[in-house]
């Protein structure tokens, strides 16, 4: 009975918050990597701020998690002082705002001037992107531009024509992109690589990412030591290979090279073919910031390794 009513609690102090938020409104919704600053007016050392996890909660010292991911600011705020009110009846106001928006996080490559991942508090539209990435380069083929996006949990390639956009026609409806969301703009000699199939692309934790000539196929580590060899922050046990079977037709797997390095067994260490792709995944750090943006070798290898992330479940 107890716990019932204070449930009954929790109800009504979220209903106004809820309210709030009216049909049609543009309201961010947290998400994972957002970080928080929380304020308690009659417990000044429960300030802090919060992360939100991969599962999507916050932790509270004496209180645990607790689920805030796909709430607004106010319904969130709302949730965390219900549960303190729990553990400290004089509790009666708390503030939460955002420090740091990560959850809604837009990757852009190729020819713009600062290539990279942006996040944004609300659904930014292409324009928006290409203007905080500095705009395009000379050298951008601007009718050629995709975006790579996850639909239901597939990924999708969309071919768009950018150059009305850049050029200022203000009669170009805006095109909304959503987290997740890789834009490529490609330069003309990056589309004239795409017909090359005669050498292997790496990227990633590797010292000198390119595309390397094969005549015959490889073991994956001879592959990775032609790019200049791993570097410090590789993940060896997480290398992504994406494997050109026939034509149109790839696999996609994750290979574990520790397990040729430390046990020689040679499921570390696959043929590698020409027309392949390797990434070399990264720990979590910079990579999409300062790595991956600066090594993008062609519009096939970018909307094929999206195919392969989906394929292997990342």
């Amino acid at each position: 009975m107890k716990m019932k009513f204070r449930s009954l609690i929790f109800l009504v102090l979220l209903v106004p918050a809820l309210i709030c938020a009216a049909p049609g409104d543009e309201v961010y919704l947290l998400g994972v990597s957002d970080v928080l600053q929380l304020n308690v007016l009659q417990s000044p050392d429960m300030d802090r701020q919060l992360t939100v996890r991969q599962d999507g909660t916050v932790v509270l010292p004496s209180v645990g998690a607790i689920a805030v991911a796909g709430f607004s600011v106010t319904e969130a705020e709302q949730i965390l002082k219900a549960k303190l009110e729990l553990f400290d009846r004089s509790i009666q106001e708390v503030t939460l705002s955002i420090v740091q928006f990560n959850s809604l996080q837009i990757y852009i490559l190729g020819a713009v001037r600062q290539p990279g991942s942006y996040t944004f508090s609300s659904n930014p539209t292409l324009w928006d992107l290409i203007r905080e990435s500095g705009g395009v380069t000379a050298e951008a083929v601007l009718t050629d531009a995709k975006i790579i996006s996850s639909v239901d949990g597939i990924n999708e390639s969309s071919d768009v024509d950018i150059s009305d956009l850049v050029s200022g026609n203000s009669s170009v409806s805006p095109i909304f992109l959503n987290s997740g969301d890789t834009v490529v703009i490609p330069t003309s000699s990056q589309l004239f690589l795409t017909s090359q199939v005669s050498g292997v692309q790496v990227f990633g934790g590797v010292s000198s990412p390119g595309t390397y000539r094969l005549k015959d196929p490889m073991r994956l580590v001879d592959v990775m030591m032609l790019a200049g060899a791993p570097t410090d922050n590789a993940k060896l046990e997480k290398v992504i290979w994406v494997h050109n079977v026939h034509g149109d037709l790839y696999t996609s797997s994750i290979i574990n090279c520790k397990l040729f390095l430390l046990e020689g067994n040679l499921s570390g260490n696959p043929l590698v073919y020409p027309g392949d792709v390797v990434q070399v995944t990264l720990n979590r750090g910079g990579f999409w910031r300062t790595v991956y943006p600066l090594i993008l070798g062609t519009l096939t290898t970018a909307a094929t390794i999206a195919f392969a992330l989906h394929r292997i479940g990342l």
